[in-house]
């Protein structure tokens, strides 16, 4: 029984993320490219390109979908200005198997957005597990706490 639950499970996790690298340099390298694209003032899918460098093993069209919605909210959130700098903030580990990164984008009004990313190995692949952008304050504020 708890052989068939971990199969189970096992299972419904690789049809869970976007398959992103499977080595840390890569995803460094991946991470590099979407913020060179965040920071090009005429690209206006960062979000959505990153299913061209990624596997997707969940349903495309959820995924589609929000990454279009973010990539969105960031043009608008954007305007006619333009990235200043992205900035690491926090990163928590636990193990070699998940890796949670934070964010600042800041434009040249000094406005700032959270951009959040976790990464989760599995079978030997490192995938998107989760990615969101927010301005809210308070979460801003979290992010910036040590």
């Amino acid at each position: 029984m708890k052989f068939t639950t971990y199969i189970v499970a096992v299972i419904f996790m690789m049809f869970s993320a976007m398959a992103f690298s499977n080595d840390k340099s890569s995803i460094a390298n991946r991470e590099q490219k979407l913020f060179e694209c965040l920071k090009d003032k005429n690209n206006k899918s960062c979000f959505s390109n990153l299913l061209n460098d990624c596997t997707v093993v969940e349903n495309l069209k959820i995924k589609k979908r929000r990454l279009s919605k973010m990539d969105t909210m960031f043009v608008d959130w954007l305007g006619d200005d333009s990235v200043f700098e992205i900035y690491h903030g926090k990163e928590r580990k636990i193990g070699n198997i998940i890796i949670s990164r934070d964010y600042i984008i800041e434009d040249t009004l000094a406005n700032r957005m959270l951009l959040k990313i976790k990464l989760e190995k599995q079978l030997g692949e490192w995938f998107i597990e989760h990615i969101s952008i927010s301005t809210n304050s308070n979460e801003l504020k979290q992010a910036l706490t040590p």
